[in-house]
C-alpha cells in the first residue's frame, strides 16, 4: 500500500508490499505525539528564539522552521484522528494512508534540513554562553526510544528490525535513496 503523491510504500521483512500495521503506526503517532511535538520540537524551538534574540539568525528563518513544527504538530493530530478510526473502519482509509504518507515525508524533509543545513550551521554560529543560555531554559529532552522505554514495544522491534532506516532507503521503499 502506498501513495501516490508522496511515493511512500510499505514493506514487509523480505520486500514484499504489505499494508501497514495498523498497531504499530499507532504506537509511532503516539510515540511523534508525546516525544517529538511535545519535547523535541519544543527544544529546538528554544534554540532557535536564542540564536534569534543574539541576532545570530534572521527571524524570518526561525519563523519557517517554527511553522515547519506547527505543521506537524497540525498533521499528528489529523494522522491520530483518521488513524484511531482504523479499528471502526476495520482498516486504514484512504485517507488515513495519504495522511500517514504526508506525514512521513514531511518529518523526512524536515529533519533532513535540520541534520544537513541547519544544525552544522548552528554549531559554527552558537558560543559557549549562547548554549548555556538556552540550557538555562529547559531540561536537555531524553527521547524515550533511547531509554528503550518500554511503552513502545511494537516501535523499538520494527527499528532494530529495520536497521533504522528512513523513507527512501533500500529497505522502504525498493530503491536506494
Amino acid at each position: 500500500v502506498g501513495s501516490s503523491q508522496a511515493g511512500l510504500k510499505f514493506r514487509g521483512p523480505a520486500g514484499t508490499p504489505r499494508a501497514p500495521d495498523p498497531a504499530l503506526v499507532a504506537e509511532a503517532i503516539r510515540y511523534c505525539e508525546a516525544y517529538l511535538d511535545q519535547v523535541h520540537h519544543p527544544a529546538e524551538d528554544v534554540l532557535y528564539r536564542q540564536l534569534v534574540e543574539t541576532g545570530k539568525m534572521a527571524r524570518r528563518f526561525a519563523a519557517t522552521l517554527w511553522a515547519q513544527h506547527a505543521e506537524m504538530e497540525r498533521l499528528t493530530a489529523d494522522l491520530c484522528r483518521l488513524w484511531n478510526n482504523t479499528t471502526a473502519t476495520g482498516g486504514p482509509t484512504p485517507a488515513a494512508l495519504e495522511t500517514l504518507a504526508r506525514y512521513v515525508m514531511a518529518n523526512w524533509d524536515h529533519m533532513r534540513h535540520e541534520e544537513t543545513i541547519v544544525f552544522p550551521w548552528v554549531e559554527q554560529a552558537m558560543s559557549q554562553e549562547d548554549w548555556n543560555a538556552v540550557m538555562d531554559q529547559m531540561t536537555p529532552p531524553e527521547d524515550p526510544l533511547d531509554r528503550n522505554d518500554q511503552g513502545y514495544p511494537r516501535l523499538v522491534a520494527a527499528l532494530a528490525s529495520a536497521g533504522a532506516c528512513h523513507p527512501g532507503d533500500a529497505s522502504t521503499d525498493g530503491k536506494a535513496g
